[in-house]
């Protein structure tokens, strides 16, 4: 399925009052019933089970009334966790529909892609059914505005683009009282973005360590972290290692006619540097040795060992 992209009546602001409130109303069904409640919960357990925190603030995107939030935020009092939420629309209209400080919620009305907060203010940042609205250069400034306001990640819960749930809003009226909220939902499913769609999206934006997840029904989650895994490190400092042997052992070409001259420091052949044994590249990983340029590192040769700074 081809994504199109358009714009959807609720963002338009031409809706009246009351078609506002319908439109809300059917959203907040969406989210209960088809994957915004259950699929935020699931996308939070894992951010909870990496970083172990049980107090946090939290920045949610493009929140509508708030009624998800509001949501989350009694579940994971549920789980032990206190979280403070802050509401964030580019209307205020959308937000007082839902009554979010009689919910314990901080609204905010503000531009997405220019937050109205210093960078790392909220411990997470989370969106639900909002990242499918941009495309192109705005989808990498929203990513990028909502990373720079994150100390930990960004949580996204949103469609996967799909013909079965482009035909279920087509021909399940019953599920969407208003017709504006119907022709909303087609436009969204259109707009969304596949699993490989958000990797390169990711990787664009710059993040280095991010995590998709296949939801149902229907959905994809998109987990950005500030803070890099364990994994993720152990990985950089396995390129940082490959990149410091590799360099060592290119030190000498056997091509070259006239080795003494290329490097002077080896003046036989029990001078040249060998290929690190699997014990050296261990403690390399580990963090026993060091390249930097006040320390000695050993470099095995042939006859002896010597020494560079």
């Amino acid at each position: 399925m081809r994504r199109i992209t358009s714009v959807e009546l609720l963002d338009l602001g031409l809706l009246k009052p009351d078609e506002v409130q319908g439109n809300l109303d059917d959203l907040w069904r969406i989210n209960r019933y088809l994957g915004g409640v259950s699929g935020s919960l699931s996308l939070l357990g894992r951010y909870f089970r990496r970083t172990g925190r049980r107090r946090l603030r939290v920045l949610d995107v493009g929140a509508g009334d708030g009624r998800l939030a509001g949501s989350l935020r009694r579940e994971l009092r549920h789980w032990g966790i206190e979280a403070e939420f802050f509401v964030l629309d580019c209307r205020l209209s959308h937000l007082e529909v839902g009554r979010p400080v009689t919910e314990g919620l901080h609204p905010v009305v503000a531009n997405a892609v220019a937050l109205p907060f210093r960078e790392r203010s909220f411990d997470l940042v989370t969106c639900n059914l909002f990242l499918h609205h941009f495309s192109g250069e705005r989808a990498l400034a929203l990513l990028g505005a909502l990373g720079s306001v994150a100390r930990d990640a960004v949580v996204i819960n949103d469609l996967a683009r799909h013909w079965l749930p482009f035909l279920f809003v087509r021909v399940a009226p019953w599920f969407w009282r208003h017709r504006a909220s119907r022709l909303d939902g087609m436009a969204s499913v259109r707009q969304a973005y596949t699993r490989s769609e958000l990797e390169e999206l990711a990787s664009a934006a710059g993040f280095g360590d991010f995590e998709v997840y296949p939801m149902a029904p229907f959905r994809l989650g998109l987990t950005l972290w500030n803070t890099p895994s364990p994994a993720a490190e152990n990985r950089v400092k396995a390129e940082a290692v490959n990149v410091y042997i590799s360099r060592q052992e290119k030190a000498y070409d056997p091509r070259m006619e006239n080795y003494s001259e290329h490097c002077p420091a080896f003046h036989s052949q029990s001078d040249r540097p060998q290929p690190l044994r699997p014990a050296e590249r261990s403690s390399l990983l580990d963090g026993r040795h060091h390249s930097n340029d006040r320390q000695e590192v050993r470099i095995r040769s042939g006859g002896h060992h010597g020494k560079t700074r």
